[in-house]
């Protein structure tokens, strides 16, 4: 609402339209279509930077490439770039997200500069959750990645503050904002999926988006080589890329137990913009585990037969 409020004054600044009431009423599909414009142009813009600023720190441009490919992963992320709704700038905010992971897998500095990455993260995680509570893993990431008990509550701090700081227009309702989450975590709005289970909701979730939780689970199976082998624990599972695959993949699937509770496919945008992100990890992940065991051919079957048999 706060940008389309001033994408609407900006243009009737420049027409010197004096009455932006009527001017709206007038016309309101053109005023729509500059919002949705206005959009698509920072999206548009967003990824422009992620494949600049992750080639500058990975040096790499097939990597670069692969991240810039996020929205394209999902119908439902495609629908949200051309349409005005909040799910539009949650794609924006993802950028600064998966950029600020990058930043932190490739150049292993969160324990040198574990500050300024908790004043960062706070920053982005506090505009997601301003936009909308769906973008809590933005929140659940760093709070598992960053070192110590200190840095966690630093984060967490800023985020609180810097929240109410971003929604400082609806703060005259936040007693609305209090009994809505209220409402919500005891499930008493109207569920989109209609009657069906709760389990019924969560296959269709997976199924709607199968893609992105076959990534989802290559993760889990390459975690669990690590964490279920003693001498891979020791070595890697205090790698930064190891802990931000541990902790994106956590993030995800709470999201999916929740949303699944309130059913909505679009509530799962801002996890399924890590997809192309979680197949970096992954392959970086790998790439660890080969490091260390050259020697050994580690393939699916034996990882099934070895730890889950």
């Amino acid at each position: 609402q706060l940008f389309g409020g001033i994408v609407i004054k900006v243009i009737c600044f420049i027409k010197n339209e004096k009455d932006i009431s009527t001017a709206v009423f007038r016309n309101p599909e053109y005023y729509l279509n500059a919002i949705n414009y206005s959009l698509i142009a920072i999206n548009c813009i967003g990824f422009l930077l992620l494949g600049l600023l992750a080639f500058k720190i990975t040096q790499n441009i097939a990597i670069s490439l692969l991240l810039q490919c996020a929205p394209f992963n999902s119908w439902l992320v495609l629908k949200s770039m051309i349409m005005v709704n909040p799910e539009a700038l949650i794609i924006f905010e993802s950028i600064f997200f998966i950029l600020l992971l990058v930043m932190l897998a490739e150049r292993d500095d969160y324990l040198i500069k574990s500050g300024r990455y908790a004043i960062l993260f706070a920053i982005v995680a506090a505009f997601g959750l301003s936009t909308k509570f769906t973008c809590f893993p933005f929140f659940i990431v760093p709070l598992i990645i960053l070192p110590g008990y200190k840095w966690k509550i630093i984060f967490a701090a800023i985020t609180l503050v810097l929240f109410h700081l971003f929604i400082f227009p609806a703060l005259v309702h936040y007693d609305i904002i209090i009994n809505w989450l209220g409402s919500l975590s005891l499930n008493k709005f109207y569920n989109p999926g209609g009657d069906e289970s709760y389990f019924a909701n969560l296959i269709k979730l997976i199924l709607i988006d199968h893609t992105f939780y076959l990534a989802v689970f290559v993760s889990i199976m390459l975690l669990s080589v690590i964490y279920f082998n003693k001498e891979l624990k020791q070595k890697l599972a205090n790698n930064p890329v190891i802990k931000i695959n541990f902790a994106v993949t956590v993030a995800i699937f709470f999201h999916l137990l929740v949303v699944a509770k309130h059913y909505g496919p679009r509530y799962m945008i801002s996890s399924m913009m890590l997809f192309t992100f979680i197949i970096y990890l992954n392959i970086k992940t790998w790439q660890l585990i080969r490091s260390y065991q050259p020697e050994k051919k580690i393939t699916t079957r034996k990882i099934m037969l070895k730890y889950f048999a």
